[in-house]
């Protein structure tokens, strides 16, 4: 009769265990990683940091915080963005369809075959 008690006692305590084990944890509680394009993002060369919020594009000097360009950016998939601006300098158009690799990383292209990286900035 021991026999019995023993494999009931072993199956409550499994039970009871199992009951401390927690579920995996958010995505959100590991950190500031996050999709989405919104947010603060720099050149891989320190020149420039770009402002993308709400739809509208703004480049930004890192050394003078001078204002280089401005456009919009429209989502062409949860991944995929378009971004048009003009080069405040000489007013030149730029069309530029940048991935999100990862949470942190965009992999851009210009209209003229150009690739360039952008990182996410706090």
């Amino acid at each position: 009769m021991r026999h019995p008690l023993k494999v009931c006692g072993i199956a409550a305590l499994g039970f009871a265990l199992a009951g401390c084990v927690t579920a995996p944890m958010d995505r959100a509680s590991t950190g500031p990683s996050r999709m989405g394009f919104d947010g603060r993002w720099g050149d891989t060369t320190g020149v420039a940091v770009s402002t993308l919020q709400g739809g509208t594009f703004t480049s930004t000097a890192t050394d003078t915080g001078s204002v280089l360009a401005r456009g919009t950016y429209r989502n062409l998939s949860p991944t995929r963005i378009a971004i048009e601006y003009t080069r405040l300098s000489n007013g030149d158009r730029i069309a530029v369809n940048c991935d999100q690799m990862a949470a942190e990383r965009l992999a851009c292209v210009n209209s003229t075959g150009t690739r360039f990286e952008l990182t996410r900035r706090a």
